[in-house]
C-alpha cells in the first residue's frame, strides 16, 4: 500500500481475513511478551483494528470482555468470513 501511494495510485484495501490474521499475529506476540495479563491490555488494539467496520460492534464487545487467550482466539476465528 505504501508503494502504491508513493506511485500516486490508490492503495489496495486490506481484506477482512488479512486484517484478522494480522490481529491474531499481533495478539500472539502481545501474549508472548506480557503473558496472560496481556489479554486485557490488548483490548485497546482491538478498537483500532476494527474501527469503522460495519458489523464489527458485536465482536468488539466480546473481545473487550474476553478474559482468556482462548476466548480471544475463538472470537477472532469466528470473525473470519463473517463480516
Amino acid at each position: 500500500q505504501i508503494y502504491e501511494m508513493l506511485c500516486g495510485k490508490t492503495p489496495t484495501p486490506v481484506s477482512w481475513n488479512e486484517r484478522i490474521e494480522v490481529m491474531k499475529n499481533h495478539f500472539a506476540l502481545h501474549i508472548e511478551q506480557y503473558g496472560v495479563r496481556g489479554v486485557p491490555t490488548f483490548r485497546k488494539h482491538v478498537s483500532w483494528y476494527l474501527r469503522g467496520i460495519a458489523g464489527a460492534k458485536k465482536y468488539i464487545e466480546r473481545l473487550h470482555t474476553a478474559l482468556t487467550v482462548e476466548e480471544v482466539n475463538n472470537v477472532l476465528d469466528e470473525m473470519k468470513n463473517k463480516i
